[in-house]
């Protein structure tokens, strides 16, 4: 069925979790338990809330090899162009060691991450299309629990190296919640009678109890410490995301030949908050909590500018 329209209810809400993903770069968490659990809590639904997004409109192509081919090229460019952008900074961070030169190079500088774990996991959903549901929803489900597994071994006083780089890998992080958008386009989830009731939106908002309840556990089992671990991952996270999403879609408003302004400036605010970041603070990078509004000034005003430049030259976009 032809949707009326563009889903601005959607686009705006991407521009909500760019939002928060500024929170969770700057030093909000060292300002007690209660910055903590805004960036370091809430703010962590942004990127499984990103790649469900993504995961969901994959469905659409999935069984077209033309249009997934152009759309994983298309990412491929993004990633490449804002790889190169960051360049300078990926150098400067690693020092200039080679090992962690062409590691970030395959797993993404700084929160670049996230596009090679889409691509990663775009290709892995698109190989696997042809195989039951249940069986990728396991698989899925399997993989985040081992993720979250190696993230929260630490508890036990056993740390792997860049265990936070293993997690966000397009295989760890990126497919089970890119599945989760695709598994909810497939069943046609947001049909349902259940995630059409109002209870559904009650249920959602109980779930972030145990979020912020997790969240806190690991602020007061590292309190103390220089650098302390700031988890990527949440246990309640494969049910509570996936049904934020399902939210947004039962009160979703539609506007007819909306040209996705919005939708783009939420992408460019992400891709571009760092070096607004990098630009106010200079180096080495320490983000201040308090200097938020001109970070986020800063990314709204270099974000149009670059709007502007990709309708010319579409490769950031």
């Amino acid at each position: 069925m032809a949707l009326p329209g563009r889903n601005i209810t959607l686009d705006y809400t991407k521009l909500v979790l760019s939002i928060l993903v500024i929170t969770t770069h700057t030093n909000i968490s060292e300002h007690g338990l209660f910055g903590w659990l805004i960036s370091d809590g809430f703010a962590r639904v942004a990127v499984p809330l990103f790649l469900i997004v993504n995961g969901y409109y994959f469905a659409n192509i999935v069984n077209d090899k033309a249009k997934v081919k152009k759309y994983i090229i298309r990412l491929f460019i993004i990633y490449a162009t804002w790889m190169v952008i960051y360049s300078p900074f990926l150098w400067y961070m690693t020092g200039g060691g080679k090992k962690l030169l062409l590691i970030n190079i395959f797993t993404g500088y700084y929160h670049l991450w996230y596009i090679a774990s889409l691509i990663g996991a775009s290709i892995v959903i698109y190989l696997t299309r042809k195989f039951k549901l249940s069986i990728l929803l396991t698989i899925a489900l399997i993989l985040f629990f081992i993720s979250y597994a190696i993230q929260k071994i630490y508890l036990f006083d056993i740390h792997i190296f860049m265990y936070p780089t293993i997690v966000r890998t397009f295989l760890m992080m990126g497919f089970p919640f890119m599945f989760a958008g695709y598994y909810i386009n497939k069943m046609r989830l947001e049909d349902k009678a259940f995630f059409k009731n109002t209870g559904m939106l009650v249920i959602t908002a109980i779930l972030f109890i145990p979020l912020l309840a997790e969240s806190a556990f690991v602020y007061f089992s590292k309190v103390g410490e220089i650098d302390p671990v700031k988890d990527e991952l949440y246990l309640v996270m494969p049910i509570l995301c996936p049904l934020i999403f399902l939210s947004v879609l039962k009160y979703a408003k539609y506007k007819p030949d909306d040209d996705g302004y919005i939708s783009k400036l939420a992408s460019s605010v992400y891709f571009i908050h760092i070096m607004a970041i990098f630009i106010i603070t200079g180096f080495p990078y320490k983000a201040d909590i308090t200097m938020f509004p001109l970070y986020f000034f800063l990314s709204i005003l270099l974000s149009t500018a670059l709007l502007e430049v990709n309708k010319r030259i579409k490769i950031f976009l």
